[in-house]
């Protein structure tokens, strides 16, 4: 981890420290940003290593560039990102990405930092707050660099001399244990302690998407077709964010049609993705494309409204 404006010291840090962990057989994960990150993930593949670059931004643009493509061709590389795919950088997911990169690692590393500053400092502290992975930072003379901070608040100074990155779990465990024999239990924590917030943030997208009133969802129908959109919905795994999609855009359209701009503003997505969630559903007969003016309406909605009208006639 680090800036994207550091001097040619931490660059080459950041490269020789990549460097050695790939002719030490360890991956490094990283950013993906200009600068350290970059630096850090070149230093591996450029030596036969590996690397996973958890990006904040334009997964798509990254995924598609001439710099990455050999690497990715050649199964060294591997581009992800929590975000739309083609999401422009914003500030909050930069700062949001950054316990990805430390949970998906045995350790890190920080170059450099800014104190109190910048999404470098603060992947930092959430880590040592949080106690997701060890942490180490590079010794810094200048006085500007927030690494001295960083110690104070619990991480550690890294060695001057590269050493044999399996020796730093000693350092940490009191014996010399090897990084995969720690990743184990660090990933199992990691798992156990993010569930709960995982699924309350599937709960919060589906009552971001309640009822037009924005009160509570109304209980279920007695209707027969409605209960068996029901029966059916309730066999699709709720972590398929496009069937959560669907489930939305039945409530939101029960009676009527919605343009996409309003969908994505009551759903609170990106019109991108709502558009290609919209095209998937018009095309698997999940969603009716209405014109003049284009909008959208759940088949299933559309059913109940003829059953309806059926049943009043």
């Amino acid at each position: 981890m680090g800036s994207r404006d550091v001097d040619d010291a931490d660059l080459e840090f950041s490269t020789r420290l990549a460097r050695s962990a790939a002719n030490q057989g360890f991956s490094v994960i990283s950013g993906g940003a200009r600068g350290v990150d970059e630096s850090a993930m070149l230093g591996a593949l450029e030596n036969e290593g590996t690397s996973v670059g958890v990006l904040a931004d334009s997964l798509l643009r990254s995924a598609t560039s001439a710099k990455y493509r050999k690497y990715l061709l050649a199964g060294d590389l591997v581009l992800v990102s929590p975000f739309n795919p083609e999401a422009g950088f914003n500030v909050g997911n930069a700062m949001a990405r950054n316990k990805h990169i430390y949970c998906l690692s045995d350790a890190a590393v920080v170059v450099n930092s800014t104190p109190d500053k910048g999404g470098t400092w603060t992947g930092a502290t959430e880590d040592l707050k949080n106690g997701w992975v060890p942490l180490w930072v590079q010794h810094k003379d200048d006085p500007a660099s927030g690494n001295a901070a960083l110690v104070q608040q619990g991480a550690r100074w890294f060695p001057r001399d590269l050493p044999a990155l399996s020796s730093l779990w000693e350092t940490v465990n009191g014996r010399d244990t090897a990084p995969e024999e720690t990743a184990l239990p660090l990933l199992q924590q990691s798992e156990t302690e993010q569930a709960p917030a995982e699924a309350a943030t599937l709960d919060q997208i589906a009552d971001s998407a309640g009822s037009d009133d924005g009160t509570a969802d109304t209980p279920p129908s007695t209707d027969p077709v409605a209960t068996a959109d029901a029966e059916d919905s309730s066999s699709e795994p709720t972590s398929d964010f496009y069937s959560l999609f669907l489930q939305r855009l039945r409530r939101l359209t029960d009676d009527a049609p919605m343009k996409v701009e309003d969908i994505a503003a009551r759903l609170e997505l990106e019109k991108a993705q709502v558009n290609a969630w919209l095209k998937r559903g018009t095309t698997d007969g999940q969603i009716k494309k209405l014109s003049k003016p284009v909008r959208y309406q759940s088949a299933s909605a559309d059913q109940r409204q003829a059953s309806f009208f059926r049943n009043e006639s």
